[in-house]
């Protein structure tokens, strides 16, 4: 740490009132003399207190990094720092600290490299290098924290030939998106915008080779991304973060940087104007009490603070001659009519264009990783373009920028997926499972009961098909059925689906039973939230079965007849929205959150969270019924689907789908609509509010950020039914489909 008053003076912010300029009005060779002016003070102490160079040598490359010219530095003070800078990290002894003899943090080492590289002291630099590599991989840094890791990479990045190195780049680089994928909290990105970009920038220019498969390059070029954006949103009214320098400071780094980043060319001004903002919250600065009893902490800490503000200073003048990133860039042609579909919803009308194309972006980018999985489980056999394909990777971060909820990117990647796999099963079910079992519904049932009670059981994986296999072979319908019959099925016969049509339904069911139960948070959940997503996936895939019944029915006239046909509030509560998914989905988010976030405890540890948590999911669920019936009336009356608007309440079935009594009973499946939401948010208000009882601070302030993260996932779900109640997005059966008028 820097001691107070090193030679008998205040560090300066020579950019304040007493130099004339009013703190305003700036020039860059006030900011440099500043800079200048600030080392040669550190340096009159660089022999007195050695420990301190670690202050000194990153106040220094953050001036070099930032802009700063070497010559432009150059003077007594810049000689006297480089000496010590040199002397401390000793090549021959090991990198070590001379005065106390303790390891050198990996960090700082990796901070002086790039400072000596910077300064063209390239010898020194190469042996301090290969000491760190040897220390890194004999293991002896035990644990690294994340700007460490940043360090390390920006360290190799700026050799002469990082190809040498390209090996411990590619593992530095992926450490450092393991941590930022799963990271729960924001974490500091200054390092990591830099390091991810010059590595970028090496790999364009042919300086390293390029990525080795799509999935890596996309996983970095989405936290380099969400990194940017992020500090973007974050910036406060008065134009800081936080309301302090070195927070401003740091965030305009990253901006100033990020105006280099070809993602971002369509949202330059933003950008711009965000800089000019934070530029005037840190100009007129004064960062050192004046006060001689002030702590040597408080002084050491305004010191760095100066640093920081004179480099983002002298950044946020500089404009990029060209931009890099271009090989990152994904598809973007659909965003603009996305964009308007976006805004004719409730939940975008008021959210700025350009902050919904921003958002986009980062969507596009998850695209390749999501389509990389996308036919893993299901073949989507008999059914005609995935249109949701385009809208589920986009959906999910607008929602995430529009709440400023920053929920991690692993959780925005489950999200998609489970929205994917959700429309696979309805496709399945319909145009496979439900096609190729529609005579033998109960074997149906029996199959699905199967695969989900070997899997949880954990059956080898290597048995676990051979036995459904067998099962299913030899068993049409057993004990374990839920005897809901409907073709008088008799209990031990064998199968009559022959061997290519079973395979067609047991092979995808049991990949997408396996990634529902076998998912590595899902395990490590608590018993009880495990329990929870089996259970909702039985539920879920066996009203799957109940609605193929209910479309045969309804295709014979049957549907609504008998006095045993049960209301539409009960059907739009239980089967109707089980069968959205978004009952399952809510409990396996859960799960993943429990495990995550709790440590692998219930999600919702109390008997009065559990019930309103329930109820928040099972009102939404109907909610979400609702919207998607009520924007695929048409089609599911072109296919024979049963749809809200079918149940007697609505009134006699419509000959045509065209009819304007279809407009009418649309409108009034709209209203019950509008109740559902507003019985979730009571459900959501009562589940925050006990929340924020009697737990420790740690346990409130898990909570909160895990009601942060289901008030997103709640929007999602919001505005997948709201695109629903504009444009109907569900793919149409090329199989089965038609109704006999």
């Amino acid at each position: 740490m820097l001691p107070h008053n090193m030679t008998g003076e205040q560090p300066p912010s020579v950019l304040n009132r007493s130099n004339g300029c009013g703190g305003h009005v700036i020039n860059n060779g006030e900011v440099t003399a500043a800079a200048r002016r600030l080392l040669q003070l550190a340096s009159a102490n660089c022999d007195r207190h050695v420990g301190l160079v670690f202050d000194y040598s990153l106040a220094l490359s953050t001036f070099l990094l930032s802009g700063f010219p070497p010559a432009s530095l150059n003077n007594s003070g810049l000689d006297a720092i480089i000496n010590v800078v040199s002397r401390v990290f000793n090549a021959e002894k090991g990198v070590v600290d001379p005065a106390s003899q303790l390891m050198v943090d990996a960090g700082d080492t990796a901070n002086a490299i790039t400072c000596l590289k910077l300064l063209g002291q390239d010898e020194n630099a190469t042996k301090i290098t290969e000491v760190l590599l040897v220390r890194i991989q004999s293991n002896v840094y035990r644990e690294f924290s994340f700007s460490a890791n940043c360090n390390v990479l920006l360290a190799l990045l700026y050799q002469d030939t990082p190809r040498d190195y390209h090996e411990q780049i590619m593992k530095s680089i992926g450490l450092l998106c393991d941590v930022w994928w799963t990271a729960i909290n924001r974490i500091e990105s200054k390092g990591f915008v830099r390091a991810s970009l010059k590595l970028v920038d090496l790999i364009e220019k042919g300086r390293l080779p390029p990525f080795d498969d799509i999935v890596t390059k996309s996983r970095i070029a989405i936290c380099l991304y969400q990194a940017c954006f992020r500090t973007l949103l974050e910036q406060g009214e008065n134009g800081s973060w936080n309301s302090s320098i070195a927070d401003t400071a740091h965030a305009i780094i990253i901006l100033t940087e990020t105006r280099r980043f070809n993602l971002f060319r369509e949202t330059m001004d933003e950008f711009d104007s965000a800089i000019n903002r934070a530029v005037n919250f840190v100009k007129p600065s004064t960062t050192v009490s004046e006060n001689p009893s002030t702590k040597v902490a408080s002084s050491a800490s305004s010191f760095l603070t100066e640093a920081f503000r004179l480099s983002a200073l002298n950044m946020s003048k500089k404009l990029p001659d060209a931009l890099i990133g271009s090989s990152l860039r994904e598809d973007t042609s659909a965003i603009p009519k996305l964009i308007k579909l976006w805004k004719y919803t409730p939940l975008f009308q008021k959210i700025p264009e350009w902050q919904i194309r921003a958002s986009m972006i980062e969507g596009t980018l998850f695209r390749p990783i999501v389509r990389a999985r996308r036919l893993n489980i299901f073949t989507r056999k008999g059914v005609e373009e995935d249109k949701y394909f385009d809208v589920i990777p986009v959906a999910w971060p607008t929602c995430n920028y529009r709440t400023r909820t920053f929920a991690p990117s692993c959780f925005l990647f489950e999200g998609m997926m489970a929205a994917l796999l959700n429309y696979q099963v309805d496709e399945f079910i319909e145009a496979v499972a439900g096609v190729n079992y529609a005579d033998n519904i109960p074997e149906l049932r029996q199959i699905i009961d199967d695969v989900i009670i070997s899997i949880s059981e954990e059956k080898s994986a290597d048995n676990i098909y051979e036995t459904l296999w067998e099962e299913s072979a030899a068993n049409g319908i057993s004990e374990l059925t839920n005897r809901f019959s409907v073709n008088g099925a008799a209990a031990g016969r064998l199968s009559t689906i022959d061997e290519v049509k079973r395979r067609e339904v047991l092979v995808p069911l049991t990949k997408f039973v396996t990634h529902a139960l076998k998912h590595p948070s899902i395990l490590s959940s608590s018993p009880w939230d495990q329990k929870n997503v089996t259970n909702e996936l039985r539920i879920y895939l066996q009203t799957h079965v109940t609605q193929s019944e209910d479309n045969m029915l309804l295709k014979q006239g049957k549907f609504t007849k008998g006095v045993m046909r049960e209301h539409f509030f009960r059907w739009v509560r239980t089967t109707s929205a089980d069968h959205t998914s978004a009952t399952y989905t809510f409990n396996f988010i859960s799960a993943l959150l429990g495990s995550w976030i709790e440590n692998g405890q219930d999600c919702f540890p109390s008997t009065q969270e559990k019930y309103y948590a329930a109820a928040a999911c099972q009102h939404l669920a109907a909610m979400c019924r609702m919207y998607n019936d009520h924007g695929s009336a048409i089609r599911d009356h072109d296919e024979a689907n049963v749809n809200a608007v079918d149940f007697p309440e609505f009134g006699v079935r419509v000959i045509d789908s065209g009819d304007i009594e279809m407009t009418r009973k649309k409108e009034a499946l709209f209203e019950v609509a509008q109740y559902e939401r507003s019985c979730i948010e009571e459900a959501f208000r009562r589940l925050e509010a006990h929340a924020a009882g009697t737990r420790s601070a740690d346990a409130r302030a898990r909570k909160s950020r895990q009601m942060e993260i289901w008030r997103m996932f709640y929007n999602v779900t919001d505005l997948f039914g709201q695109i629903y109640v504009l444009r109907d997005i569900g793919s149409r059966l090329t199989v089965g489909n038609g109704m006999p008028s």
